[in-house]
């Protein structure tokens, strides 16, 4: 029974193979009416969609040999291999870390997006850094900043050619003879500053529009003005303190020796506060008691000479100190004259006159300064203010008109008198700002007359 059954396997699949350059039948009216046949209204979309299906024909089956070729599938638009190193588990895990990235990825890519984002996060992909050429690059000469001298045409100083046109004149006869007296109201070795200067500036010239910069011609100018009228207070009081001390009969002295002991004398620091004889116009001693008896604060006479001569002849008319502002009496200049007659005097320690040109008569010597000293215990330094002239500040504030500054109006009146130089008169205000540095252990103090 065996060999019939091998038999008749042989034969079934001589008969299941596919005849060769066999045609492909053609479809007849049966095949036809199938294709126009309509599902019952009863079914659904889906089971119609499966009745209405062609069921292949056993000759189609015949004809392909029993056996589909696979359709090959549209690629998508991941690249090939993009998943190939990153497993379900290290896809979630990068998506989890990354919240910046918005989309975890998963799926295919839809139209009109790119797949930069799911890349990004398995792969750590940061993309081409694109930079933008909006800079564009070009040689250029370095702007190089003017110096003084450029700024002077090559000068070394400024000169009044330097001015605007027509200015030099007035500068000369009103506004430098201003700008003393305002400076001679400010506190000693004071300048002035740009905006002091623009106001001065505008008072000579009020329909110009001059405008004043910092180092500019104005500044420059008027800063060489004040410094000539700083000197003339020492060259005013050295020749005040040469007459006085070559009339030997009115001081009762005779000879080198003499004058070397009066000068001791007379410049002698001494009392509480302290004070010396050259600052009174009298100083006598009280033959009973033996006490000093002191008048006319800052009121010596080679006080009042000097300032009259370096400050009071810049005035066509000298004032009454009654009609003035207390900002406009000249309690800067009356210190400078005291400190000239005071660096007059140390040219006469030997006796004779003895000039020492590197002594100058200058803020450097006079004028108060900043030292940096170092904190107690190490602890941090600190700007320390060293008085000098500003020792003199509470005196000078403590004169009254009445009583200080009409007898000091009169007395340089009575020296320039005979002889006195007319030059322009101004009214001046000043402004100062207030320091807040530490003030050294120089004490100040005030001056006050026997007659107070």
């Amino acid at each position: 029974m065996e060999p019939e059954e091998s038999d008749v396997d042989e034969e079934a699949e001589e008969e299941a193979k596919p005849k060769k350059g066999k045609k492909k039948p053609k479809l007849g009216r049966a095949d036809i009416s199938a294709k126009r046949h309509f599902a019952p209204a009863s079914l659904t979309a889906s089971t119609a969609h499966q009745e209405t299906k062609r069921k292949a024909s056993e000759s189609d089956k015949a004809e392909s040999g029993g056996q589909s070729k696979k359709k090959k599938a549209k690629g998508s638009a991941l690249l090939q291999g993009w998943d190939a190193k990153h497993g379900s588990e290290s896809r979630t895990q990068d998506a989890d870390e990354e919240d910046d990235s918005m989309v975890r990825p998963g799926g295919f890519v839809a139209d009109g997006e790119t797949d930069f984002v799911e890349r990004k996060s398995l792969s750590g992909f940061k993309g081409k850094k694109i930079v933008m050429n909006n800079i564009k690059i070009s040689d250029s000469k370095p702007m190089t900043q003017s110096t003084k001298r450029a700024q002077r045409g090559g000068a070394t100083k400024w000169k009044l050619d330097h001015l605007p046109s027509g200015t030099s004149a007035a500068f000369t006869e009103s506004l430098a003879p201003l700008a003393k007296i305002k400076v001679g109201a400010l506190d000693a070795w004071e300048g002035l500053s740009s905006d002091q200067i623009q106001h001065l500036v505008d008072t000579i010239f009020p329909e110009d529009g001059h405008i004043v910069e910092d180092n500019d011609v104005w500044g420059g100018l008027v800063g060489y003005r004040l410094s000539n009228w700083r000197n003339g207070f020492f060259t005013h009081a050295r020749t005040a303190v040469k007459n006085f001390l070559e009339a030997g009969e009115e001081i009762h002295v005779e000879g080198p020796a003499d004058i070397a002991e009066y000068v001791g004398l007379f410049t002698e620091i001494q009392g509480d506060p302290p004070t010396a004889p050259f600052h009174w116009r009298v100083w006598d001693e009280d033959e009973e008691t033996g006490k000093t008896i002191k008048k006319g604060c800052l009121q010596n006479e080679l006080i009042m000479y000097t300032l009259a001569h370096a400050h009071f002849s810049e005035y066509e008319d000298i004032p009454d100190p009654r009609d003035l502002h207390p900002s406009e009496l000249p309690g800067g200049a009356l210190i400078l004259a005291m400190q000239a007659v005071e660096h007059a005097f140390t040219f006469w320690r030997t006796g004779e006159f003895v000039e020492d040109k590197s002594s100058h008569f200058s803020a450097d010597r006079y004028g108060d300064t900043v030292k940096r000293k170092p904190g107690a215990d190490g602890g941090r330094a600190k700007d320390v203010k060293v008085l000098v002239a500003g020792r003199y500040k509470p005196t000078i504030r403590s004169l009254t008109v009445e009583k200080h500054w009409v007898p000091i109006f009169k007395a340089v009146t009575d020296i320039l008198s005979v002889n006195r130089k007319k030059k322009a008169r101004s009214k001046s205000a000043s402004s100062r700002a207030s320091s807040e540095m530490i003030i050294d252990e120089t004490p100040e103090f005030i001056l006050v007359s026997d007659e107070d």
